[in-house]
């Protein structure tokens, strides 16, 4: 695997990128590969809560709906970007994760999200 490069947007980067232009930067990259984002979910929100609140945003991810803010997602251009090409690729996804900081540190009363999706044909 060979790595070619990264893609970040700061927030106010954010106001100017938007997912449709992401989308369109995955379809300049051969078919063989690998695109990784990465984001946290939730910020600082007691464990319960955040478990309810990343679960809600697991479930717009899972349906590959490209409406995701940066309440849910510090990364959510990125992430909307890429849920917006699987679902124009007609592609399938598998949640492979979804934990906060308070399930590995223990301190469970301001934790951040964070989970792992695979996105194939």
């Amino acid at each position: 695997m060979q790595h070619r490069g990264e893609c970040m947007a700061s927030s106010s980067e954010a106001v100017r990128v938007r997912p449709p232009a992401v989308a369109g930067s995955f379809y300049s990259v051969d078919p063989e590969t690998l695109i990784v984002i990465s984001t946290d979910l939730s910020h600082y929100l007691p464990y319960e809560a955040a478990r309810r609140f990343d679960a809600r945003t697991c479930q717009l991810v899972m349906k590959l709906e490209p409406q995701l803010d940066g309440e849910r997602a510090c990364g959510y251009v990125s992430l909307n970007g890429m849920l917006l090409t699987a679902r124009r690729r007609g592609l399938r996804i598998a949640q492979l994760d979804l934990r906060n900081s308070g399930d590995t540190s223990g301190d469970r009363t301001r934790v951040v999200g964070y989970g792992a999706f695979a996105l194939y044909e």
